[in-house]
């Protein structure tokens, strides 16, 4: 079971590293993604290295969002041409389980994922 978690500039270190460790222990399969490869800023200046594009990315069979720093979560909702929210999207198609934690919730309703609930 792969574990997707979609991670920016500016997101929350322990919505990205508590979960990793808690699938991690159920030896589940836990990637992180981010637009670009390389190295992701997290809030509080803590960095981690990503080596996977979203467009390299597998189908997930559990996204999960991770919340971060207000103007972060702003830049991602208000970005003209959505790629984070498109991501979104496109992995939710098929994955068995979507979750955020905390404000990630503000990006799953951007990209209209929580529309009807």
């Amino acid at each position: 079971m792969i574990v997707g978690i979609p991670v920016y500039d500016g997101v929350d270190i322990l919505d990205v590293t508590g979960p990793y460790e808690m699938f991690s222990w159920a030896d589940l399969d836990v990637q992180l993604f981010a637009q670009e490869p390389g190295l992701v800023t997290c809030r509080g200046g803590l960095s981690v290295h990503v080596t996977t594009a979203f467009e390299n990315a597998p189908v997930f069979d559990v996204l999960w969002v991770p919340g971060g720093d207000p103007d972060a979560l702003a830049r991602l909702m208000g970005d003209p041409e959505r790629v984070y929210l498109e991501f979104l999207l496109k992995q939710s198609i098929n994955a068995r389980y979507v979750a955020s934690v905390c404000e990630g919730a503000l990006l799953l309703a951007a990209a209209g994922l929580l529309d009807g609930y």
